[in-house]
């Protein structure tokens, strides 16, 4: 499931906002290319995709023409792997026909567990459609280059503001998955702060994750991010309260999942 998106983020799910007194210097024609904002922080946070395209905005000026336009884009540092963190990074980006506004098109690749924020900065590279005559802004004082763009990214998985430990127990990403499955909610429901709404689904999130302990070992359902001991590294419902349902405790004589 791919997901492109074209919004700015400074925190995983807040809004990145420009400034209105961002300017930019007297230009007198032509056809210049030059990024929108100088960088972007994207996290996968608490959605279940695996992979992200991030379309990291870029404006032309010039008139406006009918036919796809291309630009070219130079990476001066990268951290993660190709194939693990990212996708190959593409030498180029585009402006579709009629548009003064295009994009670098950069695919992330998710890896679960894994919390290191890493960087891909990128530069703009004069070519046969544009030149580079803007290479900077002002915005507050301050002169930034932009043909200049950082991307920094985290497959960080974070608890959504929408679940509530006494709802639905300890939070992890193999439950909030499985949560995700037996609810029917994706993760625009567990953007939202819980309300009377939520309170249903706790009886039958805990009714299913129970039976499987019921129905023995081998139907217990793992979860490598239950780090209470008790539960031997099987999901629970450990820590939901008792008015919205209950947990049953993992047998003493069960070998931990992972054996």
């Amino acid at each position: 499931m791919k997901k492109y998106v074209v919004l700015l983020l400074v925190l995983p799910g807040l809004l990145f906002t420009r400034c209105a007194e961002d300017t930019l210097p007297f230009y007198s024609g032509g056809e210049s290319v030059y990024f929108e904002n100088k960088e972007i922080n994207f996290s996968f946070g608490f959605s279940t995709v695996m992979d992200s395209v991030i379309r990291v905005p870029v404006i032309a000026t010039g008139p406006v023409v009918d036919r796809d336009r291309y630009f070219l884009v130079a990476y001066d540092s990268i951290s993660g792997e190709e194939g693990t963190h990212f996708d190959p990074l593409p030498a180029r980006g585009i402006f579709p026909a009629g548009q003064s506004r295009g994009y670098v098109p950069v695919r992330l690749l998710r890896v679960p567990g894994e919390n290191e924020i890493r960087r891909v900065e990128m530069r703009l590279v004069a070519g046969d459609d544009f030149s580079l005559n803007l290479p900077f802004k002002f915005a507050g004082g301050d002169t930034t280059d932009v043909t200049r763009f950082t991307l920094n990214y985290s497959s960080a998985f974070t608890q959504p503001r929408g679940w509530m430990d006494m709802l639905y127990g300890y939070f992890s990403i193999a439950k909030y998955i499985v949560v995700c499955e037996i609810t029917g909610k994706d993760e625009s429901y567990w953007k939202q702060l819980p309300s009377f709404t939520s309170m249903p689904l706790a009886p039958a999130i805990s009714t299913y994750i129970n039976s499987k302990i019921l129905a023995g070992r081998e139907h217990a359902l793992r979860d490598p991010g239950n780090t209470d001991p008790r539960d031997k590294g099987f999901m629970t419902m450990r820590g939901i309260s008792s008015t919205y349902g209950q947990y049953v405790t993992i047998p003493d004589d069960w070998a931990p999942a992972n054996e």
